[in-house]
């Protein structure tokens, strides 16, 4: 047996979060040694002085925080020569996972059939919470996810209230991955279709078909982060034509929707109105456009039918995403595909080896996008082509 493992000692402070009990994070933090195999049977911590002291938290909170590891059975804790690991399978039990499902839609079972595919074929055992479109839900299923849940896979919202409840959740010891789009928490993994070069090779097809006429953006452009990378890719596509002077072409569907008051509307009539919006305030005989993403486009399509406007003559067309299936328009809709179920696979295999330790610090990985050409954006003497960039 050692006289105790200094592991633990050479470890930083511990950052705490005040709304949760400090000594259920200590626990989890002492559980991710075990968990890590950084302790193993026979293995005794420091002593709750040094590591109070190491940490710089209250010796009872701690002491607190050894007696839920003795409670799960990982540890013996006899006075005067502290916690020593107990016997247990506790690093190579089964990983159980979690992903928070927002709402049942085309793309959350993309996502979904990602994350069984992976857990299936690597004996995970995998659970899913549907939020059912509440904030409220999402965010209790992040904070309580359940006994047992070793990480959480997630497509976040950008706000306070997420951030919090995800380092929450990080704090206890568990792992997170995003899927989609990022927030700016460190200790977070993430995988995402390459949303940039998606955009960036939408935006070239469109300005190489109609001879460097700019191309309007229209969509979310604050946030999310894949929103962001939109624009990002539509701006280098622009400055790559020697487009400069371009923000009066970047055109916020949210902020449209703000100004006129479409908050309650369904999101389809809110897109239709936007787009109708758009083709009031600029006037153009010819409309090159790369949509935020496909719901943006059909927008545009009954906007632009309702005013007389033909897609693929007096309107060219991008989107992005393949929901509403992009071949099912009434003219066939250039798109950026995403391959939707192989980012879920991707992040239920970062967050397995983020759980084993086989991944030592959190990583940000990109899943190819490809541009695929249809009717909607290429100029008359180009018809009937049906190509794949990317």
């Amino acid at each position: 047996m050692n006289e105790y493992n200094n592991s633990v000692l050479n470890d930083s402070s511990v950052s705490l979060e005040k709304s949760r009990p400090v000594y259920e994070q200590l626990c989890g933090k002492l559980k991710i040694y075990i968990k890590d195999e950084k302790l193993k049977e026979g293995d005794r911590f420091p002593s709750i002085y040094a590591l109070s002291k190491k940490w710089q938290v209250n010796y009872r909170t701690l002491r607190a925080a050894f007696g839920l590891l003795e409670k799960d059975g990982l540890v013996d804790y006899t006075p005067n020569r502290g916690a020593t690991v107990k016997k247990n399978d506790y690093a190579k039990k089964t990983a159980s996972i979690l992903y928070v499902r927002w709402q049942a839609d085309a793309f959350c079972v993309a996502i979904s059939d990602g994350i069984q595919r992976y857990a299936s074929e690597h004996g995970l055992a995998y659970l899913m919470v549907d939020a059912r479109l509440s904030h409220e839900l999402f965010l209790d299923a992040i904070t309580h996810p359940g006994q047992g849940v070793d990480g959480i896979i997630i497509v976040p919202e950008d706000s306070p209230e997420y951030v919090n409840a995800i380092e929450q959740t990080i704090q206890s010891g568990r792992k997170v991955v995003f899927l989609d789009r990022v927030l700016p928490i460190a200790k977070a993994s993430s995988v995402c279709a390459d949303h940039f070069s998606g955009a960036y090779q939408a935006v070239n097809h469109l300005l190489l078909q109609h001879d460097g006429r700019p191309v309007y953006y229209l969509g979310p452009v604050k946030s999310p982060s894949s929103c962001q990378n939109w624009v990002k890719g539509w701006k280098e596509a622009m400055h790559s034509h020697n487009l400069y002077d371009i923000d009066k072409y970047c055109i916020d569907s949210e902020a449209i929707k703000a100004e006129l008051g479409f908050e309650n509307l369904n999101r389809s009539d809110a897109l239709v109105r936007i787009a109708k919006r758009f083709f009031e305030i600029k006037h153009e005989k010819v409309y090159s456009i790369f949509a935020g993403n496909n719901y943006v486009a059909r927008g545009i399509y009954v906007a632009a039918e309702e005013l007389g406007l033909k897609i693929g003559k007096d309107v060219f067309v991008a989107g992005s995403g393949d929901a509403p299936r992009s071949e099912t328009f009434s003219v066939p809709l250039s798109s950026i595909w995403q391959n939707s179920e192989q980012v879920g696979y991707e992040g239920a295999k970062i967050l397995h080896e983020l759980i084993t330790g086989s991944l030592k610090k959190p990583i940000h990985r990109l899943v190819p996008a490809k541009l695929v050409i249809r009717e909607s954006s290429v100029a008359a003497d180009s018809k009937n082509k049906s190509t794949q960039i990317g």
